[in-house]
């Protein structure tokens, strides 16, 4: 297998990765130089963790202000996959998805069980459909239709779940197309998304932590950034909230958060952005991840990343303003 520039993660590699996954455990199992590189490598474009590692590392330190170093992250992933003189874990990847989409679980769930065991962070409670928030409107229109054709095949929300986050229709463009009441679009859309993250959750789905957020991180909290601008282009109101007027009255300050945290996502989904753009600008608007650790995973220098976030978070205001315009 040639290790330049890989990095597991593509859909369009879907399809391949039984022979991926193959070449990979064999190399662990019988190159220690690989295997250091695997680990401890910090390449983003080679064949290792770096690049689930440093996400993971980084919602650490904004969930739980915790710091754990890329050395320290690699040695319990490790340590977890080689047990007793052996690499036995290995075997239990069941080639149900990509080796890294496995690994990443692996390796986060093993992390997360060790800083738990020695009490650095509390006890994850258990995840559930309630607790749990849908960010598909963030990753692409293929693996949304990987994970909705893969657990909503065969229910009555497919066609509505499809038109939602694979074809990115518009409320009334999906109620003419479904010949669906306003009532009916918002009954079905609300059970049908919470049946799709019972799905999810039931199967463990290589794709959960893609498509799915814990609603109390802080992952999905606001910027301080993002609340003046927003006030700013509101002074005018005179609501108690500058949100109240787009996002309804009478809010406390936790569904404040969630509701702008939703409206975010889903509006930026909706902007003609690529992936990599509506990748940086969450990551660094709402995420507020350093803009060294965007440069680090993009491979890119911070130089980069700052003017190219500032264009883009241009484009968000304006786009904004032209929405507040016709919406306000």
């Amino acid at each position: 297998m040639d290790e330049k520039n890989y990095n597991g993660y593509d859909v369009e590699r879907f399809n391949n990765y039984e022979s991926e996954g193959d070449d990979i455990r064999n190399l662990l199992k019988t190159d220690s130089g690989f295997c250091q590189r695997f680990f401890f490598g910090k390449e983003l474009k080679k064949c290792n963790i770096a690049r689930f590692r440093n996400k993971h590392i980084s919602e650490l330190a904004q969930t739980y202000h915790v710091e754990i170093s890329e050395d320290t992250y690699s040695t319990i992933v490790y340590e977890t996959l080689w047990t007793n003189g052996t690499w036995a874990p290995l075997d239990t990847y069941d080639k149900q998805s990509t080796f890294f989409a496995w690994l990443r679980k692996v390796a986060r769930n093993a992390v997360m069980e060790r800083l738990e065991d020695e009490h650095i962070i509390p006890e994850n409670r258990l995840r559930t459909a309630g607790n749990t928030r849908l960010t598909m409107l963030s990753q692409s229109e293929a693996k949304c239709k990987v994970v909705i054709d893969e657990l909503m095949a065969h229910t009555k929300y497919y066609d509505l779940l499809t038109a939602v986050y694979v074809d990115r229709l518009k409320k009334n463009e999906i109620m003419e197309k479904l010949n669906m009441t306003a009532e009916d679009y918002d009954k079905q859309k609300k059970q049908g998304e919470r049946k799709l993250k019972d799905a999810i959750l039931r199967s463990a789905h290589c794709f959960e932590e893609d498509v799915l957020h814990d609603k109390n991180a802080s992952v999905i909290t606001v910027s301080s950034e993002f609340v003046l601008d927003m006030a700013e282009w509101y002074k005018e109101r005179t609501s108690e909230n500058p949100f109240s007027d787009v996002l309804g009255l009478q809010l406390t300050d936790d569904e404040v958060k969630d509701k702008i945290v939703n409206f975010i996502y889903d509006f930026s989904a909706k902007l003609k952005w690529t992936d990599e753009e509506r990748t940086l600008w969450r990551q660094r608007f709402v995420e507020k991840v350093p803009p060294v650790k965007i440069a680090e995973e993009l491979g890119v220098d911070r130089h980069w990343v700052d003017q190219h976030y500032s264009r883009i978070n241009k484009k968000f205001k304006a786009a904004f303003k032209k929405w507040w315009k016709v919406n306000g």
